[in-house]
């Protein structure tokens, strides 16, 4: 299985992610830092110019 986790870096995601590795789950994560603003839905400029996130 893999899951995709907002925030996966962060204090809560990142146990969130390490607790799910454990169990043998892909995790990928991802954020603000990343282009990727899961609340408000916008799209990052970065994203939309097809850089990619550095």
């Amino acid at each position: 299985m893999k899951v995709f986790i907002a925030g996966g870096r962060g204090r809560v995601g990142s146990r969130l992610a390490d607790s799910l590795k454990a169990k043998g789950i892909e995790v990928v994560s991802g954020g603000l830092e990343d282009g990727i603003d899961v609340i408000s839905g916008k799209e990052s400029p970065r994203l939309s110019s097809g850089s990619p996130p550095s």
